[in-house]
């Protein structure tokens, strides 16, 4: 049996326009499953228990491979609500394989 693992894109968001937020997740989440993501965890509060990161609000995105996270996230649909949300938050991200 061949198992390939899922991979997840990671992102920590802090919300500087929340109209321009409101708009990005309107058009984003149906975007990220038409390109067969799903979100897994949305998490406003998160609790930071070490270091020094202080994530805002905590969003993954599950895929079946990087490949299809990144397809995603370099299209050229996906292009402008990039913009849009770096224009209305701050943000960090990363995509991560998950174990098999």
């Amino acid at each position: 049996m061949n198992q390939t693992a899922k991979s997840y894109l990671v992102v920590d968001l802090e919300v500087t326009d929340p109209a321009g937020m409101a708009r990005y997740k309107e058009q984003a989440f149906p975007m990220i499953a038409r390109y067969g993501g799903r979100t897994i965890i949305r998490e406003l509060n998160p609790i930071a228990l070490e270091g020094d990161w202080k994530p805002k609000i905590l969003v993954v995105h599950e895929f079946d491979s990087r490949e299809a996270a990144l397809r995603f996230y370099n299209s050229e649909e996906y292009a402008p609500l990039k913009a849009l949300r770096q224009a209305c938050t701050r943000t960090n991200g990363v995509i991560v394989d998950g174990v098999v």
